[in-house]
């Protein structure tokens, strides 16, 4: 998992989350070196990381598993990824916490060395696209929507936690006859 820099000392923190309620009452930040005071990002705001990583500060709008990919809308609401969501061209990127519904915290949208949920077999080096469960993408992408900007370092011998390469920005594939 990347480690901040952030933008001039923003000191995000990026395997905490914020506590939310749906009318948006933030609580307080609580991770691996404990409590942390209120709210200090605003949804949308960007940090950098290792590995050339870059990072959206989000609201879920419903529960995200760790590594699943997520669909941000225009106002920095995530929620798993479907085709359905896929297709509205909005920005998406990969959770690398687990995020309760109406939690804020930070998501992925560049980098390498970082993880996302994969189906089945995926070799390394095949196009990635949405898959009948949400928040997971496969290499089948037939009568899916093809996602670019992801690919799998690795190849996955069954269902779970790939190692990526995001080359930002991860967007649906526009289909043309015959693919």
């Amino acid at each position: 998992m990347a480690n901040f820099v952030g933008a001039a000392g923003s000191g995000a923190f990026l395997t905490g989350t914020i506590a939310g309620t749906a009318d948006t009452v933030f609580t307080a930040t609580v991770g691996a070196d404990g409590y942390r005071p209120a709210l200090n990002h605003r949804a949308g705001e960007v940090a950098l990381g290792d590995d050339n990583s870059r990072w959206l500060f989000v609201k879920a709008a419903a529960a995200i598993s760790q590594y699943d990919f997520v669909h941000i809308d225009e106002t920095y609401n995530a929620q798993p990824l479907t085709s359905t969501l896929a297709l509205t061209f909005k920005m998406i990127g990969v959770a690398q916490i687990a995020l309760s519904q109406y939690d804020m915290g930070w998501v992925a949208v560049e980098g390498v060395n970082l993880g996302g949920n994969v189906l089945s077999a995926c070799n390394s080096g095949q196009w990635l696209s949405t898959s009948a469960t949400a928040g997971k993408l496969d290499d089948t992408y037939t009568t899916f929507v093809p996602i670019q900007g992801v690919s799998i370092a690795t190849t996955i011998a069954a269902t779970g936690r790939g190692t990526l390469i995001i080359q930002g920005p991860i967007r649906p594939q526009l289909r043309t006859s015959g693919i």
